[in-house]
């Protein structure tokens, strides 16, 4: 819940007072190179565990909520284990994206503590059609079934594309059999700042959201859309909208990459150097940029009906280099 004084100061700055949730990139180690990776390449390879814990340290005493353990691969960071039982021990809570590889029953049994939220990352309910976008298939599945078979709870994050929309109540089933608390739906989004690989049309979208919209079997497993993901978000009534509805990047969070430096999220490789996390969110240019777009001033959003969007700025090239010209392509727009 936003507090009176971080509605204030939404209200005055376009941010709240301090970034609720904080993403690290704890490691830039990977064993695969999937088609569909945003990452650049850096010659730090891993967070030192000094640095990852002064951050940690510094978002818990400001109020952050949530901590998003990011990679390459982060359970191959060298110091994993020291990391999750130093969060544990404190009951912060942290989510953690993997591909599967790398986990091993000493994470599983973290994982039943309850602190660590785990999603494996899954693109298709084959190999087929996994590999168009992601590699590691039979690493994922291997998670998956493991999780399953010793009770931890576990989510499936899922990236909607072109080339995989059809498959996904193949994932879904495939998330049920093995007790998944969640499929997670994430937005595509740009290849290193260049193009988006396999882009969802506006036949995709229509299907998708028929499909969450119509979803029998809520009891058993829940169906969420990332908060970024407004193109799809508009097309699902239930969803609240607020707002704060949107891509939260520079407003409600940020990202500390492997080197010190930050940006306003994982996708949007605006990197600047500050002493603090404190520091970087009130004095970054970026963010500031980042703040003051309002949707009726955007170039392509002026006439959409839809009251509540914060377009993400890595849909397309044009408005990760332009924060001010929204989506153009935008199927909801359309």
């Amino acid at each position: 819940m936003v507090n009176k004084d971080d509605l204030k100061c939404y209200l005055k700055t376009g941010s709240l007072i301090f970034p609720r949730v904080v993403q690290v990139e704890i490691t830039n180690r990977c064993p695969f190179r999937c088609p569909q990776c945003y990452k650049k390449q850096l010659s730090v390879e891993d967070m030192p565990i000094d640095k990852l814990i002064s951050v940690i340290e510094e978002c818990s005493e400001q109020g952050t909520e949530l901590f998003i353990l990011n990679g390459g691969e982060p359970l191959i960071y060298p110091h994993i284990i020291s990391i999750i039982k130093y969060l544990t021990e404190r009951k912060i809570q942290f989510n953690c994206f993997s591909s599967g590889y790398g986990l091993t029953d000493e994470i599983i049994q973290y994982v039943k503590m309850g602190c660590m939220n785990l999603f494996i990352s899954l693109n298709g309910s084959t190999e087929e059609v996994n590999k168009l976008s992601r590699e590691g298939y039979s690493y994922a599945v291997d998670a998956i079934k493991r999780l399953d078979a010793q009770g931890a709870p576990f989510k499936i994050n899922w990236v909607a594309r072109h080339d995989n929309v059809y498959d996904f109540p193949a994932v879904v089933e495939l998330a049920l059999e093995n007790h998944a608390r969640a499929v997670s739906v994430i937005g595509n989004k740009l290849i290193n700042n260049s193009y988006v690989d396999s882009p969802m049309e506006a036949e995709d979208y229509k299907y998708l959201a028929d499909y969450i919209n119509t979803f029998p079997f809520y009891d058993k497993i829940g169906i969420t859309v990332e908060q970024c993901f407004p193109q799809l978000s508009a097309l699902l009534p239930t969803l609240p909208k607020t707002p704060l509805s949107g891509c939260l990047a520079g407003v409600f969070s940020c990202n500390v990459t492997v080197d010190g430096q930050y940006m306003p999220c994982t996708q949007l490789h605006y990197k600047e150097q500050f002493g603090s996390v404190k520091e970087y969110w009130v004095n970054s240019e970026i963010l500031k940029g980042l703040r003051k777009i309002k949707k009726e001033n955007l170039k392509y959003c002026q006439e959409c009906q839809e009251k509540y969007c914060r377009i993400c700025r890595a849909v397309s090239k044009e408005c990760h280099d332009d924060f001010s010209v929204g989506y153009e392509m935008c199927p909801i727009r359309q």
